[in-house]
């Protein structure tokens, strides 16, 4: 039998690359931000990583999979002169029982090799949902920690895991893989016995579904419409700040298609954390817009001036309806979807974009930052009066600024 992991996600599909860099750069930054506060607090808090649908560790080919990925992150922290956690956790779930096995010898081999012998890591064999209590216990008593969720097609129950996340879920980072396509495939025949999966993915009924789709076409909306609002519905129940939806595409033939067929949905409440992901999904984009361009620039796109003009655009129009801290502002920016298909790397709002694009705004007379001597030291250049990067490390930061439209 071909393990589930090698059947379904070969690494040679590039989209799955997008996907881990993605993974990598997100669980990176929120290690390196917890480890920064223990640091600044002194404190020794523990830092947890959780994997509900951890698959068998690696790909037919050897490429390696978000567990082992991570225990490649761990590394930079082996060293205990070097970190402040008091431990590292793993806990790995992953229902197939050949895909369990080969995750449990392929953990503890990276183990060897990374010298990570201090590493503690949990095997829950099953479905994460019958190690519920075991994974609640890990996210309660650990106050830092990421929760990676990549699961098969419709096999998630968001609710379930809502309430599990909402054990503590203030200071964890959570990414989840959601297959849109999949979803929007079961919407196309919704009187099919398959909307019973999607139901249960929601947990909403067949009916209050088929009325929400009903409503939903009634507007002219779209099978993807519907879907946005289920995620946006099932994600409310958590206190979080930052909610980004970034669409990925598949890929076909070795290359990759122009088209949204997942989103990987990042739930932070670190402005850092949310900022390494968009710096990353504009990188993957600008490179897909050199590809598609033979690698060649467009000067007039990447010019400083005229880079972020649609990202200015949106700016004005939020800001035109009242006086936003930069806070704020980050938030309506950062709650989206974002298209892989129609978007480009210069649309993305990440820091130096947000901090280009404010910044082109105040040289044009069109917004300005109300009582700066009122901003934290080092958000605001006493020469030029502009933005500097600082003004959007942290939220202390990001709420010291407050921005009006110019009048």
């Amino acid at each position: 039998m071909v393990n589930t992991a090698q059947k379904h996600f070969t690494e040679e599909k590039q989209h799955t690359k997008i996907k881990h860099k993605l993974f990598r750069a997100t669980l990176d930054t929120s290690m390196s931000i917890a480890n920064g506060i223990n640091y600044s607090k002194k404190e020794t808090k523990p830092y947890t990583y959780i994997d509900l649908y951890a698959g068998a560790g690696k790909f037919k080919d050897e490429h390696k999979g978000s567990p082992l990925l991570a225990l490649e992150l761990f590394e930079k922290y082996k060293d205990k002169n070097k970190r402040t956690f008091s431990a590292i956790q793993m806990v790995v779930a992953e229902k197939n029982e050949e895909n369990i096995e080969e995750l449990t010898k392929n953990i503890n081999n990276e183990k060897q090799v990374l010298l990570l012998d201090d590493l503690l890591c949990t095997f829950c064999s099953g479905s994460w949902e019958t190690h519920a209590e075991t994974l609640k216990n890990y996210i309660k008593s650990s106050q830092w920690g990421f929760v990676f969720v990549d699961p098969f097609s419709l096999e998630l129950n968001f609710d379930n895991l809502m309430e599990l996340i909402n054990q503590s879920p203030y200071y964890k980072d959570i990414l989840i893989l959601i297959n849109k396509s999949a979803q929007e495939r079961v919407l196309g025949k919704i009187n099919e016995p398959d909307i019973n999966k999607l139901c249960n993915y929601f947990n909403i009924s067949e009916n209050n579904l088929k009325r929400l789709f009903d409503f939903v076409k009634s507007k002219g909306g779209s099978n993807e419409t519907v879907v946005q609002h289920l995620i946006k519905r099932s994600i409310s129940k958590l206190d979080k700040d930052y909610v980004i939806n970034a669409a990925i595409t598949r890929t076909r033939n070795g290359k990759l298609e122009d088209s949204n067929r997942f989103y990987l949905c990042l739930i932070t409440s670190a402005i850092g954390v949310a900022n390494s992901f968009l710096e990353k999904y504009a990188e993957e984009l600008e490179d897909k817009t050199l590809k598609n361009n033979n690698m060649q620039l467009n000067l007039l796109k990447t010019s400083p001036i005229t880079k972020y003009v649609s990202l200015e655009e949106q700016i004005v129009n939020i800001i035109k309806h009242e006086n936003l801290t930069l806070f704020e502002l980050s938030k309506k920016l950062y709650n989206v979807f974002l298209s892989w298909k129609d978007s480009d790397g210069t649309e993305i709002p990440h820091r130096q974009a947000l901090i280009t694009a404010i910044n082109n705004l105040i040289n044009n007379t069109k917004i300005i930052i109300l009582n700066p001597e009122k901003a934290k030291k080092g958000c605001i250049s006493s020469k030029t009066n502009k933005l500097l990067s600082k003004a959007l490390t942290t939220k202390e930061d990001a709420k010291s600024v407050i921005l009006s439209l110019y009048r």
